[in-house]
Parts: structure tokens; C-alpha cells; sequence
């Protein structure tokens, strides 16, 4: 029987990245390096998606994204506008750094630099659960995946949904798309993406930047525009009449100034905002937990966080717990979790009984997580 909030459509935008003349280059590797390369190639994106997707408490991450390996490329989909930008800046990192990276992974030798096409655009799907996995259906991929043939190697192109979003932080020009598609012979485009832009560069901050932004710069070695940005946020303080959206969006910089290295920095713009009467939110001190790499770093923000008022939840536990080695430095934090009356879920059981060393150790967790 039809049922309409079953099918029901909703916004998606969708990133395609390949790489380019693939097939020959990886069918001429030996059995074994290619299995390395396949394996590498995987790996490439999981660090950098981690930092820049931050799961956020108020979302069900499950179905806000999904991702897609398809051999030699990667589809990347997300249903909240928010994460436009952080598309972006995941396709400018790949493009910047995957060559390094794969080589670092792999441990391989290339005769020649690998180039990628990526593309993203916007279109209407439809949410599914294919075999217990979350899946989009619908128009965003395979636009996408038609803009990316008009691609020139290591080339971001995007559609005019997707411009109207990143216009304001990337530099974008538009793009003879007859011509284009001339030059390359390839097939008519359908007329609902006629007009694409292509991603030249990151513009200069003239207003509030979104804090991912100083983390692409960190990560692409642009140390100019990374002083830039912090000295903009630091100006954006002293503005009259700054509404709770602004001081939310400069301490979520603050917080990705902290993660790559400028501490100082960020504890001058987090004093600020505390003389503005500003108290950060509990999901803003998980991200910054979030992004901190060491426990006892972590563990000490979790300090702050309490001394603030602000009570943590599952999610700040689940973090924690998840930086943790063993299962022997695990259990204070599960041990405190649940005298903080904060009830463990099952992302906290599973990141338990995947610390313990044998079944011994893990089998009164899962009896307990059974309950």
C-alpha cells in the first residue's frame, strides 16, 4: 500500500569523487599492490571525514549522511544545508593532499601524480534503509555524477544550488558548459543542471567564517590565512550588537582554532566571549572534546565542563570512552558515567566490549547491556 511519508523527498547534496584514467593504472599493478592500493585508497578519507563531520548530539547522524566506496572514487551525501561547507572542504582537501596521503598509506610508488574529478550538487531523494543501511535515492547523485564528466583534472565542480550556498567563503567562477562539453565530447547535459560553477580558491574573511574553514587552512599549510582568520574573529568580538547566532558561530571557531594547535589563541577569544556573558552550549563542549586527540587532555575539558555548570551527557562519555586504550582505563569513565545518573547506551557497551581483551572481560558487559 502507498505510503506518502515513506517516499517522501528531501533535500540532498552530493559529493562524486573519481579518480581519473583509473582502470588501466591500477589493472597494471600486481595482485598484491593492488589489494594494498584498493585498501589505502579506503583509508584516505577516514581522518579527514572524522574531523570535519563532528557527529553532532542533536542529529541522528545515521540518517543526516551517507557514504559510498566505489572502487576508485567515493559518493559522500548529506541531507542538513549546514553541511554544504563541510563538503567543500573535504573536496579541497582530497584534492590537495590525496596524492601524499595515498602514497603515506600505501607505502606504493607512482610513475605519475594520480588526479581526481569531483563534483557535488543538489537534488531531491528519497531517505531508505537498504539492507539496515541508510541510503539516498533520487536526483543529487546522479547529477553530481554528470557534472563530475565535465570535470578537468582536479577540478571541483559545482551546480547553482551549491553556489548560492559556498559563495560567500570560496572564491567561484562560472563555466561555458556547451563548450565544455565540446571540448570533452561528451553527452548532452540534461537541461536541470545547465549552469555549473567550478571552485578556484578560498575568499578572504570579510564577516564570521565557519570555524572548518581554519582547519582546511591548517591542513592545506596556509599560514597567512590562517592568522587572518583568527585575527578576523578576534575583531568580530569587539562588533557591537552581535546576535547569539554570531558569538555561537566565532566559539565554534574558537574551538577549531584550539584543534590545530593555537591553544593561546583560542583561550583570548574564549575569554572574550565569557566577558560578553556567553556560556558555551553542552554541544559545543563535545566538539571541542570531540576534537581533542589525547585522553588526558580531553579529560581535562571535561573538568572545565562541569566547573562551567554544564552537566555531560552520554555523547561527552561515548567520546571519552572512545579515547581510552583498554579496557582498565575505560572503566573509571563507565564507572562514572553511571554515578552521574547518565544511563549508557549502546554505543557505549559496543565501544566497551570492543576494549576487552577476551570473552572473559566483555561477557558481564554485554549481560549488563542485555538488561
Amino acid at each position: 500500500m502507498y505510503n506518502e511519508e515513506e517516499y517522501k523527498s528531501k533535500a540532498v547534496y552530493t559529493l562524486v569523487i573519481d579518480l581519473i584514467n583509473s582502470t588501466e593504472r591500477i589493472l597494471a599493478l600486481s595482485s598484491l599492490s593492488r589489494d594494498i592500493f584498493f585498501t589505502s585508497f579506503a583509508k584516505v578519507l577516514v581522518p579527514y571525514f572524522n574531523e570535519i563531520f563532528i557527529p553532532d548530539i542533536n542529529k541522528n547522524t545515521s540518517n543526516s549522511y551517507v557514504i559510498k566506496f566505489t572502487g576508485d572514487g567515493w559518493i559522500i551525501a548529506v541531507s542538513d544545508i549546514d553541511d554544504v561547507i563541510k563538503l567543500t572542504v573535504l573536496a579541497k582537501l582530497l584534492m590537495h593532499k590525496f596524492n601524499d596521503d595515498i602514497t603515506k598509506i600505501s607505502g606504493l610508488t607512482f610513475n605519475e601524480p594520480w588526479k581526481l574529478k569531483l563534483a557535488i550538487a543538489f537534488g531531491r531523494d528519497v531517505s531508505i534503509d537498504f539492507f539496515g543501511q541508510p541510503d539516498f535515492v533520487g536526483d543529487s547523485v546522479r547529477r553530481a555524477t554528470r557534472i563530475s564528466t565535465l570535470c578537468n583534472p582536479d577540478e571541483i565542480l559545482i551546480d547553482e544550488a551549491i553556489n548560492t550556498i559556498i559563495q560567500r567563503d570560496f572564491e567561484i567562477e562560472k563555466i561555458n558548459v556547451k563548450k565544455r562539453i565540446k571540448g570533452k565530447k561528451a553527452n548532452k547535459i540534461e537541461p536541470d543542471i545547465n549552469t555549473m560553477f567550478s571552485i578556484v580558491g578560498i575568499k578572504d574573511a570579510d564577516s564570521i567564517k565557519p570555524g572548518i574553514l581554519v582547519y582546511l587552512f591548517d591542513q592545506l599549510g596556509n599560514r597567512s590565512k590562517t592568522e587572518k582568520f583568527i585575527h578576523q574573529i578576534n575583531d568580530e568580538i569587539l562588533k557591537d550588537k552581535l546576535t547569539p547566532t554570531d558569538i555561537n558561530k566565532i566559539d565554534e571557531a574558537s574551538i577549531y582554532i584550539a584543534s590545530i594547535g593555537k591553544e593561546k589563541d583560542a583561550e583570548l577569544i574564549d575569554e572574550k566571549l565569557k566577558e560578553l556573558g556567553y556560556r558555551r552550549s553542552l554541544i559545543n563542549w563535545n566538539k571541542k572534546i570531540y576534537l581533542i586527540k589525547d585522553l588526558q587532555s580531553a579529560l581535562f575539558s571535561l573538568t572545565e565542563m562541569k566547573e562551567a555548570k554544564i552537566k555531560p551527557d552520554s555523547y561527552t562519555f561515548n567520546i571519552l570512552l572512545n579515547k581510552t586504550k583498554y579496557l582498565n582505563d575505560a572503566l573509571p569513565l563507565f564507572n562514572e558515567m553511571k554515578q552521574e545518573g547518565i544511563q549508557p547506551d549502546i554505543v557505549t557497551y559496543n565501544t566497551m566490549i570492543n576494549k576487552a581483551d577476551n570473552f572473559e572481560d566483555a561477557l558481564p558487559l554485554f549481560n549488563e547491556m542485555k538488561q
